[in-house]
């Protein structure tokens, strides 16, 4: 009977130590949303590979986390903190070619959030380039350890032709 006694004493002691006390009224609320000024790219703009954003935003408190999303689907969620300066992105291959709205979200730490939208174009494939020296065959190569396939030329009349 002593075990059973004591269970609920210990029992009752940790249900009245998580109650903790109600919140003061004297705590501020913070009803203050982040407001966001820029996305880090302006309307008309590439983006594109793997690259660094930087949106600028602020709060009376601070930003916690930023969010990007492209039409609307979220690509990346960023805890970020103070001097948190820029944030790598790259966007979804499926939205290559395409004009995307591109929606930065910073949130504070009370759940508010401002956002800022910029319309920019998607551009995830690199380039390829070939280089052919000027009356070289096509598809002549050049390295460091070989010379260049090409007729030896005075060197002012050198060119080196780049197509892509």
């Amino acid at each position: 009977m002593l075990r059973r006694t004591a269970g609920v004493a210990a029992l009752t002691g940790s249900l009245v130590l998580g109650a903790g006390a109600p919140a003061s009224a004297d705590e501020p609320v913070d009803g203050t949303k982040p407001v966001v000024t820029s996305t880090g790219r302006a309307d008309g703009e590439y983006l594109g590979g793997s690259q660094r954003l930087t949106p600028v935003y602020s709060d009376n408190v601070r930003v916690v986390r930023v969010d990007f999303l492209i039409n609307g689907e979220l690509q990346r969620a960023q805890p970020v903190w103070p001097g948190f300066v820029s944030i790598p992105f790259e966007p979804h291959v499926k939205f290559d070619g395409q004009e995307v709205d591109l929606t930065v979200r910073a949130f504070d730490a009370a759940g508010n959030f401002g956002e800022a939208v910029s319309r920019v174009r998607v551009d995830t494939v690199a380039p390829v380039a070939t280089f052919t020296p000027e009356g070289a065959p096509f598809g002549a190569e050049s390295s460091p350890s070989r010379r260049p396939a090409c007729p030896r030329t005075p060197s002012r009349s050198r060119r080196l032709k780049v197509t892509w």
